[in-house]
């Protein structure tokens, strides 16, 4: 294993964010019926697990690997903004619209609301995304370095 160590291309931790995207967002829907806790763990040790391998495995600064996984925590930020965002303006407009409420209020009290929600789930998966996908690349680098010395 000692000879894999920071042997592939740097790029490749931008790879391992954008994976750990989409590998993140599948194993929390997955578990999405287990509770939030667990839900939220399995997106952070996805993210935890690809910062270290990313820079680990590759000839990349932990500096390249921290910016990919902040890019990656705003394009997560983003996805769950618009997800959240979408449900909750419409469920909000929905149910305005079903209590006598109007047209033109029901779709402006579901936009705030839509809003709100959004940005509220968009700043936690983006902390989560962002704490687990560094402190991987920290970690990574630091277990490389001591390892690489060693050899």
């Amino acid at each position: 294993m000692k000879n894999k160590i920071g042997k592939l291309n740097g790029n490749l931790v931008w790879a391992f964010a954008f994976g750990a995207l989409g590998l993140g967002i599948a194993g929390a829907w997955l578990t999405a019926n287990m509770g939030n806790k667990v839900s939220i763990g399995v997106y952070f040790g996805v993210f935890a697990a690809a910062g270290f391998l990313s820079v680990f495995l590759t000839r990349a600064k932990a500096g390249i690997g921290v910016l990919a996984f902040v890019v990656a925590a705003v394009a997560s930020a983003a996805i769950y903004y618009f997800l959240v965002s979408s449900i909750m303006g419409e469920a909000t407009s929905t149910m305005t619209a079903a209590v006598g409420g109007g047209e033109n209020e029901a779709q402006m009290v579901g936009s705030a609301m839509g809003t709100t929600m959004g940005l509220f789930a968009a700043g936690i998966i983006f902390l989560d995304t962002l704490i687990a996908g560094i402190g991987g690349c920290i970690f990574g680098a630091k277990q490389r370095k001591k390892l690489t010395r060693t050899a």
